[in-house]
Order: structure tokens, then C-alpha cells, then sequence
């Protein structure tokens, strides 16, 4: 994925104030994990820097477009498909819910031409009927796994005092709101990945 490459090439194109947010999140980490040294599964990855955080970004935003199940096809034993996988339901929504065998999907009954995506609705207080401002995020993501939200409140004494959703080794509230606004993103299927199958001459 290259993932180091861009790292390497972009990371000082980063703001500083940005990449002190990132470093920060990754002292804390090492912090933790050097009062903790029984629940550091991996002690060699540390001591983290801001660039493992950024690495992280990087590895997460091909799990938004699929690529977790294009590779789940390519390396998988046994050929999968006559030809290359395409347009058949939404693969990524299955392999989400796939550590729940015993609960059906719930895109299961949806027909092929149904995207994967989210959705963000804003509504006014001139539209709304107490006057008041709202904001509904609705992110689709999993249960468990890297790209599944936890909650947090963040307080600094720069002045930070937010609270919302964000993955799994992110320094700040992706999905939040603080005392003046909020704020969310959506997802949705963009076609970046081709897959080939190819008849192989033996000789």
C-alpha cells in the first residue's frame, strides 16, 4: 500500500499544529503503555510518533472503498470467481457484519444497485420545532474492528471541550460537537478498485 512512502513524502507538508496534535496523541500512547507494559501485545511498535499516527489515517481510508475485500478475494485459497468480483450487493456492508453469523445482514434484501454510504442530516432552527439546531449522524459502521467508533470527551487547556465518535487511533473527535457546532462526514462506494483474472499460459 506504500503506506511509509507516503508518509515519508508528505508528513512535513503537514501543519505544524497538526503534527503536534498527532505526536501528542502518540506520547500519550507510550505513556500508557510504559505504565502498562502486561497489555502492550506488540512492546517492538513503540515508542509510537506522530508519523504512526499519520500511517494509521493512511492504512484506514482504502477500508472505506473496499479494499479489504478485494484482498480477502485475491489471497483467499481457491479462486473465488470465474471472473473478478463486481457490483454484487455491497460486499464491505457483509464483511462487516460478518462476526455475527447468527444475525442476518441487514443490506441482505437490499438490490444490487443500493450503494454503501452514510448519511448526514442538518436541520435549521427555523425548520425544526423547538427552534433548536440538530444534527444526526448516521455513519453505517461496524460493531468491532479498526474502522468501528468509540466514544470520548476531549478537554484541553487550549480550549478544547468536544465530544462525539472517532476510530481507533485517532487524535481528535471525527463524527462531534462542541459548545458553537458540529460537525460529521460521510462515506460513500467510489469504483478505485479493478481486479484482473488472468488464464495463465502454462508454457
Amino acid at each position: 500500500l506504500r503506506i511509509w512512502d507516503v508518509v515519508d513524502a508528505k508528513y512535513d507538508t503537514v501543519p505544524p499544529d497538526i503534527q503536534a496534535i498527532m505526536q501528542g496523541y502518540a506520547d500519550g500512547l507510550n505513556y500508557y503503555a510504559a505504565l502498562h507494559e502486561n497489555e502492550v501485545l506488540l512492546p517492538e511498535l513503540f515508542p509510537l510518533s506522530g508519523r504512526d499516527v499519520a500511517a494509521g489515517f493512511i492504512h484506514r481510508v482504502p477500508l472505506f472503498f473496499g479494499l479489504d475485500g478485494a484482498l480477502g478475494e485475491l489471497f483467499a485459497e481457491t479462486r473465488q470467481n470465474t471472473v473478478s468480483e463486481k457490483e454484487v450487493g455491497d460486499r464491505r456492508l457483509e464483511i462487516a457484519y460478518a462476526p455475527t453469523p447468527n444475525l442476518q445482514s441487514p443490506v441482505s434484501n437490499l438490490p444490487p444497485t443500493v450503494k454503501y454510504g452514510s448519511n448526514v442530516i442538518a436541520v435549521g432552527p427555523e425548520r425544526s420545532a423547538n427552534g433548536e439546531t440538530f444534527l444526526a449522524v448516521n455513519s453505517h459502521q461496524p460493531w468491532e474492528g479498526i474502522v468501528a467508533w468509540y466514544e470520548a470527551h476531549m478537554v484541553s487547556e487550549e480550549g478544547w471541550n468536544m465530544v462525539g465518535g472517532l476510530l481507533p487511533g485517532s487524535p481528535t473527535i471525527t463524527h462531534g460537537h462542541n459548545e458553537h457546532l458540529g460537525w460529521a462526514f460521510t462515506v460513500n462506494s467510489p469504483d478505485l478498485i479493478d481486479i484482473f483474472v488472468l488464464e495463465m499460459n502454462p508454457d
